[in-house]
């Protein structure tokens, strides 16, 4: 077996939530599929936490298997979007189901089939939102939700061949995360 020596965290990895575009599997150690992969992270964890009834019992290992494929994004995106999109439109939900209820096998586009039509039906609805504006976690949600499966899969799993340091990584972003959403505890409170 390969062991590949741990990579570190780019300095820039929490700087802000945009993903850098990433357009197929990178080399080792490449400096932007692992910025992609923290940025991933944080944005789970953010979503996680404001959804946990404990956030203070959230673990990496949580964040890692919330990553891991394509439907957990999915998960976190509509759960996301279950909490915010009413804040912003009371009739968003609505318009999503007419949405959902007029798709047909047909007209679902190929990186969304046997996905949740809710998945779709959100990327329509904000395009016609009446808020453009939305916040910058559910855009980056969108994005990775937009991600052909099998590119988000093949990124997420070479990352965790290659560096073996993922849990490192989510504990990171899960820290990170706490100081965004938590304003009022000290570090010492968020470790």
């Amino acid at each position: 077996m390969i062991r590949f020596l741990p990579l570190p965290i780019p300095a820039d990895a929490f700087a802000e939530l945009d993903l850098p575009e990433v357009a197929g599997p990178l080399g080792v150690g490449d400096h932007t599929h692992r910025l992609w992969l923290c940025r991933v992270f944080l944005v789970a964890a953010i979503v996680m936490l404001g959804e946990a009834r404990k956030p203070e019992a959230l673990t990496p290992d949580q964040v890692l298997a919330q990553v891991g494929d394509i439907q957990g994004i999915d998960r976190l995106y509509i759960d996301y979007a279950e909490r915010r999109l009413p804040s912003i439109d009371v009739q968003a939900w609505a318009q999503i189901a007419q949405i959902v209820a007029g798709f047909t096998e047909q007209s679902i586009p190929l990186r969304y089939k046997g996905r949740d039509k809710r998945v779709p039906a959100l990327k329509l609805y904000a395009a016609s939102a009446p808020v453009r504006d939305l916040d910058p976690v559910f855009t980056q949600l969108q994005a990775l939700a937009e991600m052909d499966p099998v590119l988000y899969q093949t990124l997420v799993v070479s990352l965790r061949q290659e560096a073996g340091d993922c849990e490192k990584i989510a504990l990171a972003a899960l820290r990170e995360a706490r100081e965004r959403t938590s304003p009022g505890l000290t570090r010492e409170d968020r470790a």
